[in-house]
């Protein structure tokens, strides 16, 4: 594509909104806020440190030499840093991208968000339980290959409890 003099640059197409015209899965309505970020480091206690001792974040889980949780909100709340060195545990075959990250909503509206994904294209997995932690995630790829997660959390949100994915061969 080529530029004119004093035109933006029009955006490539996204696949899904060339197929199919639906409204936005969310319907006007946002998502909590990002519930997790996951980065994959080459050490795991020289970043946990790093986030922890010069960013200030708060220590949710670090109870393991491969992966480590920290708080990037309000403690018990769902926005989280988790730091790995890949790759992941506890929902791994769902986490498919170069990179990760989810959006926290309220569990109720997970089958609808589904629902909308597929009006747009998308090939949703999902929902998938995660009962130890009061949650129902459902997983999309962006245009990029990036995995996205929309995590409904029930009335118990954000028990502490690790949610990193098992290694994938």
């Amino acid at each position: 594509m080529s530029e004119r003099a004093g035109e933006p640059a029009t955006p490539p197409p996204h696949a899904a909104s060339e197929r199919v015209a639906a409204p936005p899965a969310l319907g006007g309505r946002p998502p909590q806020g990002i519930s997790e970020v996951i980065l994959v480091v080459r050490d795991v206690a020289r970043s946990f440190a790093f986030y922890r001792d010069v960013v200030g974040l708060a220590v949710d889980n670090a109870g393991n030499e491969k992966f480590a949780w920290l708080w990037a909100g309000p403690s018990g709340k769902s926005q989280r840093i988790g730091i790995t060195t890949g790759p992941l545990s506890f929902g791994a075959a769902h986490v498919k991208g170069p990179l990760h990250f989810a959006f926290g909503t309220e569990d109720e509206r997970i089958d609808a968000l589904k629902a909308a994904l597929e009006r747009h294209g998308l090939e949703v997995e999902g929902p998938i339980a995660f009962p130890f932690w009061g949650a129902r995630s459902i997983y999309f790829s962006d245009p990029d290959g990036n995995r996205v997660e929309f995590c409904g959390f029930g009335a118990t949100q954000g028990t502490g409890r690790v949610h990193i994915a098992a290694p994938r061969g």
